[in-house]
């Protein structure tokens, strides 16, 4: 299973803009299916029930400017990714998901089972389930060139005491064996950052009214278990299934902490509180904040993930 390491990542400790990879084409990547949560939104979570408020937010995203996944899709070519909202609210597409990049991720979701206020959101094995119920109702198959991208867990952690990391990641390697059935091959499953250095986490704070359930403390552990958790069972997966499954474990981990540890070789000054606690008027550039609010990266950071994820693929 491949997995990027920090030797491979020399350019990300650089103020300098990073050069994209190649097209599509020469990646061999046709279509990008997206499942997730905030981390991961362009747009879902806001036209279903108007969260977050935007402006200050940018364009239904969770953070100030474009996403990673949306970096990422530049990066490879893709220039269709499309929002599943904008092709049905209702979660039946009618086809409309077949040989077409769409992102199903849903800011707020955890990956079974919502809680709370957020009920609403299809889950991450909701979404998974969007789309192979979309294929399987046109008897139609993933062509074996596209990516599928993985990532969740975080909301689990921040809003239900009772989330365990075995389930998690076990619906994230169910959800892999559901798109593998359906001829997906390839995919890209980034890990979590520590969660307990976020500023919600450090202040025992709330995102969006909603309370976080763990200290910063409990939310590191759990970060860590869930991180190892996940590396073991997504090597036993990919050894377990054929030879044409390719996963790759994208280690957004690492990169947070060194951030965090040396914060000036990503051209930050602030990593411990949110950009939006500061006041408009103080004239403070968002690109040097690690934290756009108590939970969510800056737009500077989603552009060092997009680049990270497309130099591991």
């Amino acid at each position: 299973m491949p997995e990027n390491n920090n030797d491979n990542l020399t350019g990300l400790e650089s103020n300098e803009p990073l050069v994209g990879l190649a097209s599509s084409e020469t990646n061999g990547i046709d279509d990008l299916y997206i499942f997730g949560d905030s981390l991961s939104d362009i747009g879902n979570t806001f036209k279903l029930i108007g969260a977050p408020p935007s402006p200050p937010y940018f364009n239904g995203r969770f953070t100030n400017g474009s996403t990673w996944v949306e970096i990422l899709a530049q990066n490879l070519g893709v220039d269709d990714l499309t929002a599943s909202t904008d092709l049905s609210v209702t979660g039946s597409f009618d086809g409309k998901t077949i040989d077409r990049s769409v992102n199903f991720a849903y800011g707020g979701t955890e990956t079974e089972g919502n809680t709370g206020n957020r009920g609403l959101l299809p889950t991450v094995v909701d979404q998974v389930a969007q789309f192979t119920q979309d294929h399987d109702r046109f008897q139609k198959s993933a062509d074996a060139n596209d990516l599928f991208v993985i990532w969740g867990g975080a909301n689990d952690y921040f809003f239900d005491s009772s989330a365990k990391p075995k389930d998690v990641v076990e619906n994230i390697t169910d959800s892999i064996k559901s798109l593998y059935q359906r001829g997906g091959r390839d995919f890209l499953i980034p890990n979590l950052p520590d969660l307990g250095r976020t500023p919600g986490a450090l202040t025992g704070g709330d995102v969006f009214g909603e309370k976080i359930v763990r200290s910063s403390e409990a939310l590191t552990k759990i970060s860590n278990r869930h991180n190892s958790l996940l590396a073991k069972n997504l090597d036993k997966l990919e050894k377990k299934l054929p030879d044409d499954v390719n996963i790759t474990l994208f280690d957004v981990n690492s990169l947070f902490d060194r951030a965090i540890a040396k914060p000036q070789r990503f051209g930050l000054t602030v990593v411990d509180r949110p950009f939006l606690s500061v006041a408009p008027a103080s004239g403070a550039n968002p690109d040097q904040y690690l934290f756009w609010d108590n939970v969510h990266p800056t737009a500077a950071i989603h552009r060092v993930l997009g680049e990270a994820a497309s130099s591991v693929l």
